[in-house]
């Protein structure tokens, strides 16, 4: 999810926080993948799903269909 995280940054998630409560970044797992997406509730049981890396696309997804792991807590990137 470059620029935001970029590999071999550390995420921590909350566990506790698997439901879509506000608009905020959550690893998820689709497909078996994890990915750390943007997740944005709209109506009627959807979400929609953002990448701030410009090589994926944005999607709207059901929100019964995602698995959310947990919301990111924090994060945090080597200087060197």
């Amino acid at each position: 999810m470059l620029p935001t995280f970029g590999n071999g940054d550390v995420a921590i998630l909350g566990l506790g926080q698997n439901h879509l409560a506000s608009e905020d970044y959550y690893g998820i797992s689709v497909g078996g993948m994890f990915q750390i997406k943007q997740l944005i509730p709209l109506s009627n049981d959807k979400v929609s799903v953002n990448s701030s890396n410009p090589d994926f696309l944005d999607y709207t997804a059901k929100a019964s269909d995602l698995k959310i792991l947990g919301r990111v807590v924090w994060y945090g990137r080597s200087l060197v």
